[in-house]
């Protein structure tokens, strides 16, 4: 199952997601359960894998939440790391950070969610991510 969406990583938050069309996350049940698998690689030069319980209830803005908090805990880490990453001399991009997930040319708030990846069967959860 895919999801398209279009949310600022950095800002998404429940609140924000309202009825028109452009929302194209929302409530609506997806009737995942039991233990998922979050896997990020963008911008990261080394994958990123969480597990989250998810429930019954739990609608497309419940994973770009977790989603969010991941991201947040990633980016966290590395500069915990490595120290804060500049960006590259003359570029609005970051420069390479040496840290565990090696996060490359861009911030935190240069990233979007343009679509959630749900492979049922796995038990797997991936993102298109957009800068």
């Amino acid at each position: 199952m895919n999801i398209d969406c279009n949310h600022h990583v950095a800002s998404f938050c429940r609140e924000d997601v309202g009825d028109e069309e452009r929302y194209l996350v929302d409530d609506t049940p997806l009737g995942l359960t039991g233990e998922y698998t979050f896997v990020y690689t963008y911008p990261l030069s080394a994958a990123a894998r969480f597990n989250h319980p998810l429930i019954t209830s739990a609608g497309s803005i419940d994973i770009l939440l977790i989603a969010k908090a991941d991201y947040e805990y990633i980016y966290a880490e590395e500069d915990a790391a490595c120290g804060e990453t500049p960006n590259i001399p003359g570029m609005l991009n970051r420069d390479r950070s040496e840290g565990p997930y090696g996060i490359w040319g861009h911030c935190l708030s240069d990233l979007y969610f343009e679509e959630i990846q749900i492979d049922s069967e796995k038990k797997i959860i991936t993102f298109c991510i957009g800068s």
